[in-house]
């Protein structure tokens, strides 16, 4: 752990030169990588790694989330008013019954 703790922020800085010399169209995505990838290993070196990948489930579900919502936010919308239009009639018949 201490020997990945000395190097890893040199990796780092190498492995960003490399994409920017390599690769620098593809700097933003390669970035990313990177950090998923030294996050990884850090995640394996201190045995957390199964709360890490839980917390990275988490995260993508949520980003989905916002990508649907935006996407299809008429739809939702729509579904959200016929739901509640629902509801309506069925409390408005329970009242009508008893």
């Amino acid at each position: 752990m201490e020997m990945w703790a000395a190097i890893s922020i040199a990796l780092m800085f190498f492995a960003v030169a490399a994409l920017l010399v390599w690769a620098p169209e593809a700097i933003f995505p390669g970035i990313a990588a990177l950090v998923i990838a030294f996050g990884l290993v850090e995640s394996v070196l201190r045995r957390t790694f199964a709360v890490s990948v839980g917390n990275v489930a988490v995260l993508l579900a949520l980003v989905s989330l916002l990508v649907l919502g935006f996407a299809y936010w008429q739809i939702a919308l729509a579904g959200l008013f016929a739901a509640v239009g629902v509801i309506v009639i069925l409390q408005r018949l329970q009242e009508l019954r008893g």
